[in-house]
């Protein structure tokens, strides 16, 4: 709220304890800058909610608040209007003096927030290119980012990028079978998207190609050292990548946190699940089942959290997440910014932290929308993006 509207509230709010019907709160619904300027320069319309709490009407209680209204040297005159509404006319003096102490602080006369915000966003996958919808998530957190920051909030920017998963399997089976090593040299990034975008088109015709790269991801999430050293080489190239583009956006993370770092904290995970109740064994998997209560349209779509195979999940990561950034910061508020695609996902995803008891913070999903080509949305698999 505006310091103008923050003293016009102040008023109306000693008007109303003057008349006797202070509300319960010890709060008013606040001032607003009036529609049309023939209802002067502010508008309250706090009237209407307190009529029924004093049983009266909104007008009656209107003129009653205007007979008590408290002088102020901002305020030229104030009239009461239509079934209620309490009308303010400022003096343009006032507003000059408010506006030019306001430039002339530092913080443009913004209360200094306090507590912990972790911001996730950008977050794009490994061993691919940007692409122009990645500026989408990387932009709309970075202006979040700075405003919070400017509010006073401790503020952890978190690039939870894409290291881990099957993606690597197919690209390890790629990189044996048709790397060039010597484009690789020359433009990593564009090599391993090559080899990833054949693998594909391959797997069509060669359906044991699926198969083996489960294997290579196996051996990977196992230890092997070789898979290891391959998937750490497409995370450093992948890095330099994206630093170099953060670098020219003028975005700036604190942590870099992938999916990869949680990975030995997926199986206690699933255990403390199952031992709390709220996962259960399904068919050879492991979920988390909704009910209405949990919100609308959730009871119809369980939150897979281990597949029969034994293998976890983003659901499976996510919460491991949220785990780490309630223990490790203590933040008020984490914020998610992604695309609409990941609605339900989230809507599970915090369902299943208010079922386990996790109401340290408040959990919100920043989403947009999607950007998408005449053919269809992008697909770095597809071969159809446009890079950054």
């Amino acid at each position: 709220m505006s310091r103008i509207a923050a003293e016009l509230t102040e008023l109306v709010l000693e008007a109303l304890t003057a008349a006797g019907c202070a509300p319960e709160s010890g709060s008013t619904e606040a001032v607003l800058p009036s529609k049309s300027a023939q209802h002067g320069d502010y508008q309250s319309n706090a009237c209407f909610r307190m009529a029924k709490q004093v049983g009266t009407n909104p007008r009656a209680l209107a003129e009653k608040l205007l007979a008590v209204m408290p002088s102020h040297e901002g305020v030229e005159k104030v009239e009461v209007a239509g079934p209620g509404f309490l009308n303010f006319h400022v003096s343009d003096a006032w507003v000059g003096q408010a506006l030019s102490e306001q430039m002339n602080d530092e913080r443009l006369g913004l209360a200094r927030r306090e507590g912990c915000v972790v911001v996730d966003y950008s977050s794009p996958n490994v061993a691919k290119r940007m692409h122009v919808a990645h500026l989408r998530s990387t932009v709309i957190g970075n202006a979040l980012d700075r405003c919070l920051r400017f509010s006073g909030y401790q503020v952890v920017a978190d690039n939870h990028i894409g290291d881990w998963g099957t993606q690597f399997g197919k690209l390890i089976v790629a990189w044996r079978n048709w790397v060039d090593e010597a484009a690789f040299e020359k433009d990593p990034i564009a090599e391993l998207q090559r080899i990833y975008v054949l693998f594909a088109e391959e797997a069509e015709i060669r359906p044991g190609l699926d198969e083996e790269a489960r294997e290579e991801t196996a051996k990977l999430q196992a230890g092997d050292e070789e898979n290891r050293a391959l998937w750490k080489s497409f995370i450093e190239v992948s890095m330099t990548e994206f630093n170099r583009l953060y670098k020219r956006l003028g975005v700036h993370f604190d942590v870099t946190l992938g999916e990869s770092f949680y990975n030995d904290k997926l199986q206690p995970m699933v255990d403390a699940l199952l031992e709390s109740g709220v996962a259960e064994h399904s068919e050879g998997a492991v979920i988390v089942s909704f009910d209405a209560s949990d919100g609308k349209g959730l009871d119809d779509t369980p939150m897979l959290i281990r597949k029969k195979d034994g293998a976890a999940l983003y659901a499976t990561t996510d919460l491991a997440t949220v785990r780490h950034r309630l223990d490790t910061w203590k933040p008020a508020h984490i914020l998610y910014v992604t695309d609409t695609r990941q609605q339900l996902h989230f809507r599970q995803l915090f369902a299943s932290c208010k079922r386990l008891g996790w109401s340290d913070a408040n959990l919100v999903h920043v989403w947009f929308g999607l950007l998408s080509l005449p053919g269809g949305t992008m697909s770095t698999r597809k071969g159809n993006v446009i890079n950054l």
